[in-house]
Parts: structure tokens; sequence; C-alpha cells
């Protein structure tokens, strides 16, 4: 049986928005694709049709959570009082509530030490994301003068 493009759109989705969670949460060593999918719902076959490898999984994933994290981040500079975004961030990533919530924390804390030994180019891939962050962050006028 043939699924639409908007289905197959959908579990994709999903298996980002799993894979994002779980490997924050365990590792993207220890989330292997059988449990991401089982969780999605979808057989382990069946990932081979959204990604080519776990590598490109763990990019995507890792992709979707400085996302995630830059989407926070823009959310809590909003609210804060006029010229107290960036200490509103700080405070937010150094609360207990962010640091006992791994699964939509911060990506890099969660699997620094493991992406270090995926291979070159896999640290190759991710390393270009790490830029989007502070980038989208002065696009969007929060705080401007934020470095790369």
């Amino acid at each position: 049986m043939r699924y639409s493009l908007e289905h197959k759109a959908q579990n994709h989705e999903n298996i980002l928005a799993v894979a994002a969670r779980s490997f924050r949460e365990c590792g993207g060593d220890s989330s292997g694709i059988g449990r991401v999918m089982k969780q999605v719902g979808l057989t382990k076959g069946g990932f081979y049709r959204h990604f080519q490898s776990k590598d490109d999984l763990l990019v995507a994933a890792v992709a979707r959570a400085f996302d995630e994290m830059g989407s926070g981040m823009v959310e809590v500079a909003r609210s804060a009082p006029a010229g107290q975004a960036l200490r509103a961030i700080i405070e937010r990533y150094l609360s207990v509530r962010h640091a006992d919530a791994p699964g939509t924390g911060c990506v890099l804390a969660a699997l620094a030490p493991e992406l270090a030994r995926k291979p070159l180019a896999v640290r190759q891939r991710i390393e270009a994301l790490q830029g989007l962050l502070p980038t989208g962050m002065r696009d969007r006028g929060i705080c401007p003068g934020l470095q790369s």
C-alpha cells in the first residue's frame, strides 16, 4: 500500500521530533533506530525510506534540537523586560527546570562527548549547524551583540 506524500512527510516529522528528544535523553548511541521507530509507531525497515543512515538521522535530529533551542531562546528573550534578553536566556539555560528536562535541553550538553567520537564527516556537518544558533538570534533582533 502506498502512502500519500503528506503521510510520508508527517512520519518524517514524527521521526525527527522523537529522535531529537530521545537522543538528548538517552544519547544517540543508546537510542537505536529500532527504539526511535517503535516510539513513532513504525517499523525499523521503514526508517530507510526517510534517512540513508543513522548518522543522517543524528545530524537532522541535532539540527532540529538547535532549532527548538533557538525558538525557546527567542521566546524567553521576547518576554524579558527591555535590555534583559540575554540575562533571561542565561537564567533559563541555567535553571533547574532546564537541567531536569534533558529531552528538551541543550543538545550539545547532552551529546558533546558522543559527537566528538563520530566520524569527521558527521562532526563537520554538526559543526556547520552550530553557527546557525547565534546567527539566528542576531537575525531576529535578539541579543544583537551575540558572537558566532
